[in-house]
């Protein structure tokens, strides 16, 4: 099979959609509906099957990938090939990037040769700017870097009352130590320094294998050279059982990003939500790693307007971000998924309230050095520290 550019030269057209958050799924619903009137041969994949499953086939009864399913699935579809899904590796960098040819300026810059050098001029330019904006070691400077993705993980441990993203990605599964490693080693012989390490839940990563989210992070850091890996949806109970050990390893200046996954400060909306509820204990975790003295990212997720929550109980979660001195971080507005047991939990809060408190939250933040913007067709405040 080969990728191509214009969807009228295709066989099979492959969308993956996102059920995340409410907008999410309803613009996945959109985007199916889009192409199925296009007569292409459609393959919805992603989260969409396994999340929203029956409105789905309301409209759509052609095959279907789910994420837990991913390999048998797509051997089920599509006919046997040489190579069997399961048996390549895992891609580590973007489709973009992996994908030779696959936009309008790419098919140009092969008719028109001086394209690809008025690209790179622009790229030098861009990079020379951000240099001199933000500085050779800042974080900002280094996450522009093309990114390398290591993929540790499958799946989650947690059951969150308000997730659906565990019905989608199945159990918990952690990729062996030994091939993590392999594939970081690729991508440092490569030229790579900016990477990535993504999973649903990455800091469970080695419960089921007998090692660690620690020991792996030792092991990365360990090579020699200049790269800088970022740590993407840390839930908050991992940071509070390795503080000790993450602390040791940011001191060796090769961590660029923690983002941490709190959803709220107040401990009674954390139990509804299932989530770790002792907050002074990460309180106390988070002000140790605050005091490391090196050049990295600490941000946060906050999900504002859970079912129940107080006005006070909201404050909470933007006094901690205030008190823990974040560098940025995202407050989401709750979606109530479905099928989820949040569904269940009464009164939900207005989308007319979430809204007023999305606008509190801008004002306190913007009170506290930090510059915000509200996206609200994806449902999220993206916060930052200015410059």
């Amino acid at each position: 099979y080969k990728v191509v550019n214009n969807i009228r030269d295709a066989d099979v057209v492959v969308l993956i959609t996102c059920a995340f958050l409410n907008q999410k799924a309803e613009e996945s619903h959109r985007l199916v509906k889009k192409y199925l009137k296009r007569g292409v041969e459609l393959v919805v994949a992603g989260c969409l099957p396994a999340v929203e499953k029956d409105k789905l086939r309301e409209y759509f009864d052609g095959p279907t990938i789910e994420t837990k399913n991913l390999s048998e699935d797509i051997e089920r579809i599509f006919p046997p090939t040489r190579i069997r899904f399961d048996e390549l590796h895992d891609s580590n960098i973007l489709f973009e990037d992996l994908v030779e040819g696959h936009s309008l300026l790419d098919s140009l810059k092969k008719k028109i040769e001086w394209l690809e050098v008025v690209e790179k001029k622009i790229l030098s330019i861009k990079d020379c700017i951000l240099k001199s904006i933000f500085g050779e070691n800042s974080p900002i400077y280094k996450f522009s870097k093309k990114q390398y993705h290591v993929r540790v993980a499958w799946g989650c441990t947690g059951n969150c009352s308000y997730c659906t993203i565990k019905k989608s990605t199945g159990s918990f599964r952690s990729k062996p130590i030994d091939v993590c490693i392999n594939e970081f080693r690729m991508g440092l012989e490569k030229g790579y320094k900016n990477f990535i390490l993504d999973a649903t839940d990455v800091g469970a990563y080695g419960i089921d294998i007998n090692s660690s989210f620690p020991e792996l992070l030792k092991k990365l850091t360990s090579f020699n050279g200049d790269y800088y890996i970022s740590i993407r949806e840390l839930n908050a109970k991992w940071v509070v059982r390795y503080v000790e050990e993450l602390i040791e390893i940011l001191k060796k200046n090769k961590i660029l990003l923690f983002d941490i996954a709190i959803q709220s400060a107040s401990p009674r909306i954390l139990k509804l939500m299932k989530r770790p509820t002792d907050i002074e204990k990460l309180r106390e975790a988070l002000m140790k790693i605050r005091e490391v003295k090196a050049d990295f990212f600490l941000t946060c997720e906050f999900i504002v307007g859970f079912p129940t929550e107080t006005e006070e109980e909201f404050m909470q979660s933007l006094d901690f971000i205030r008190d823990i001195g974040f560098d940025g971080g995202q407050i989401y507005e709750f979606s109530c998924r479905p099928g989820t047991e949040a569904e269940n939990i009464e009164p939900k809060i207005p989308r007319k309230e979430i809204l007023r408190r999305i606008r509190i939250a801008k004002k306190y933040l913007k009170s506290c050095g930090y510059k915000s913007v509200h996206l609200p067709n994806q449902g999220i405040l993206v916060f930052r520290k200015k410059i």
